[in-house]
Order: structure tokens, then sequence, then C-alpha cells
């Protein structure tokens, strides 16, 4: 039991190291897409998301229109 929790964690630490230098060596291209959207709030019936490129956030809008609630 104790080497099995002691490999997760040390499993763990790796993940989240080459995780992080990953994403740290990532092309400034690469950077500006992960950066465009994140979604500020979750919950089991909607999702907010924030969009850091206007003509990006009508696009969305556009395409799940269906979807969308009303404010």
């Amino acid at each position: 039991l104790f080497a099995t929790a002691f490999s997760l964690a040390i499993g763990a630490v790796i993940y989240f190291y080459f995780e992080r230098r990953r994403s740290q060596g990532a092309r400034p291209e690469k950077k500006a897409i992960l950066s465009s959207a994140a979604m500020s709030n979750f919950s089991w019936r909607a999702a907010t998301f924030e969009f850091s490129n206007e003509s990006f956030a009508r696009d969305f809008e556009e395409l799940n229109r269906p979807n969308l609630m009303e404010i």
C-alpha cells in the first residue's frame, strides 16, 4: 500500500514538472491560442466563457446560438 501511494506521488510530481516545462517552452502562437478563451464559471446548467479576441467571441456566439441561454 505504501509503495503504491509513493509511486503515485512520484508519478504526479514527474507529470506536473514536465507539463510545466512543456507549457513554458511552447511557441508564442500556441500560447496565444491557449490564452484566447477561458471558462470563468461552470455549473451543471451553464458555463461562462471569457474571450480575449472579440471576433472569436462573435464567431463562438454565432456557432452556438441555439445553445445559448438568455441573460
